[in-house]
């Protein structure tokens, strides 16, 4: 047989050209697929120097290459962007038996890691991806260094000093301090501000990525952070996008952290926690309702909050769920049909369990069945057929313990999710959604501790954030009031304060749905005798 290059030169015919890769269409619902670099795929054996797959806190071999190899894999799970962990020049070796595979170690912010590849490869990634109409988004950590690096030496006034954090929640501990004993970059100095931005700049300029994920958003000073975002965009354009880590499971602080920093998104950890309480653990789906509900504070949800189940820092679903693939099953279908950006982590189609690190930084078992990959086909098909599960607005109808009814709607769609612990119904919407108001809460508390000052606390800034000294406390009457807002799921405890301590009552948080009704929503509740169902008149 002769071979086309040679049939071409003989007739001078033209060679056909090479098929056309599937597109991404522009309006598809956006996925975020996180690729742990190192554990995703081994695409070169050249660069694995001492790797060894067998040790979980040595390098595996992962590189750029590997993850060029698998871009098929990703489209065909309906990802449209994709974010890498660091893939810059980081430390090697362990530290006192943690490895350094992570890559958040970084020694040089302005070179690829060797043990990944090339600047040429990541670019070559990003025009791979750029070809299918997917984005690429890069993980940049401006927090700190590595121990070892050079920059240490050359500008050892950019450090704060070396002080360990004691109180995560104070604010100067918690961007002063260094994060886990790492050296913490001094932001607040111009030339180090200046230094990070000009670094950025120069790999949008190089590799032209879509956006970065910002590690350890709520250790640097949120004006520094607001300050590059502002260069990147006017270099790159409003469509930039600034992702960042703030690691909290409170909405209201979520949303602070976010406004002050100017980021375009923020990763949702209090939705996740609550999905995996209630699909994983058997908590009340009022959990979900509860964060939900909170919404109000967060501008745009459904394109600044990611959504997700698995990360890198966190127990892996799979194991949160206890091996049991249906709950899991179940949790993703509610993720992908609420609001925000869902995320898949690399690993998630796998069922991979795992729970402390390195155990929930395996590789990814290519040589295996993934049995959660048709699932999460079903899910993103599933969000681009239904305008309102992807852009829809979303509106609490009903909760209990073991069901949840949500309404999502846009101007041409609109529909009811059935939420139970076996996953989601859609259902032609019924009803209309609550109309923004507010209704007084009267609260009065029977068979509380004797002696003590009694009071309701719970989750968002109206019920005090979980704060006893924010708490709504009952007066001479023996009522606490407030107002909330209708439609809202309530989270609350009561705690009974007497003068050296705080007594929280036992068992489960409660929930109750402020509703529509006549005169003030009242609650009798009886202490530590938690109410069976949401469904309070």
């Amino acid at each position: 047989m002769i071979a086309l290059a040679a049939l071409v030169a003989c007739t001078g015919a033209q060679a056909p050209p090479p098929p056309a890769l599937p597109q991404v269409p522009p309006d598809a619902p956006e996925v975020l697929y996180f690729v742990f670099v190192d554990r995703f795929a081994n695409g070169d054996r050249s660069n694995d120097g001492d790797a060894d797959p067998s040790d979980p806190q040595a390098w595996h071999g992962g590189d750029l290459a590997g993850v060029r190899e698998r871009l098929d894999h990703l489209q065909g799970l309906g990802v449209t962007r994709l974010w890498l962990s660091p893939v810059f020049a980081s430390r090697q070796e362990d530290f006192h038996g943690w490895g350094a595979f992570h890559g958040y170690w970084v020694t040089d912010p302005d070179s690829v890691e060797p043990r990944f590849g090339t600047e040429s490869e990541l670019r070559g990634l990003a025009d791979d991806l750029h070809a299918r109409g997917m984005k690429l988004d890069l993980d940049v950590v401006w927090n700190h260094v590595a121990w070892e690096s050079p920059l240490r030496t050359k500008h050892p006034d950019w450090f704060h000093p070396d002080t360990a954090i004691q109180d995560w929640e104070d604010p100067v501990q918690r961007t002063t301090g260094w994060v886990h004993g790492l050296p913490d970059l001094a932001q607040e100095q111009a030339p180090v501000a200046d230094w990070l931005i000009a670094s950025s700049l120069g790999w949008l300029e190089r590799v032209q990525p879509d956006g970065y994920r910002i590690d350890a958003v709520r250790h640097m000073p949120g004006d520094f952070v607001a300050q590059a975002g502002e260069a990147l965009h006017q270099a790159a354009g409003d469509d930039f996008r600034l992702l960042g880590e703030s690691f909290t499971g409170d909405p209201w602080l979520l949303a602070e952290s976010r406004r002050e920093a100017a980021l375009d998104a923020v990763f949702d950890f209090p939705l996740r926690y609550a999905l995996v309480d209630a699909f994983c653990h058997g908590r009340s789906l009022g959990r979900v309702a509860a964060i939900l509900s909170l919404d109000r504070y967060h501008d745009d949800p459904g394109s600044s909050l990611v959504t997700f189940l698995d990360n890198h820092d966190l127990p892996r679903v799979t194991h949160e769920c206890g091996g049991d693939l249906a709950k899991v099953r179940a949790a993703l279908d509610a993720q992908f049909a609420l609001r925000g950006v869902p995320m898949i982590s690399y690993g998630t189609e796998a069922a991979l369990a795992g729970g402390e690190e390195p155990a929930n930084r395996a590789d990814m078992p290519w040589d295996q069945p993934l049995p959660l990959q048709a699932d999460l086909q079903r899910l993103t098909r599933r969000r681009a057929e239904h305008p309102a599960l992807a852009r829809g607005n979303l509106t609490v109808l009903s909760s209990s313990d073991d069901r949840l009814v949500l309404r999502r709607e846009t101007r041409d769609e609109a529909l009811n999710l059935v939420i139970t612990r076996d996953g989601v119904t859609l259902m032609p919407a019924t009803g209309h959604p609550w109309v923004p108001d507010l209704r007084d809460v009267v609260v009065t508390i029977a068979d509380a501790p004797p002696g003590a000052s009694l009071a309701l606390v719970g989750t968002g800034p109206d019920l005090g954030n979980w704060d006893p000294a924010q708490a709504h406390r009952v007066g001479p009457d023996g009522t606490a009031r407030f107002e909330a807002v209708l439609g809202d799921v309530l989270e609350y405890k009561l705690i009974a304060t007497g003068a050296d301590a705080v007594a929280w009552e036992p068992g489960e948080n409660r929930y109750t749905q402020v509703r529509y009704g006549e005169g003030p929503l009242t609650l009798a509740l009886t202490w530590g005798d938690r109410a069976p169902t949401l469904d309070v008149p």
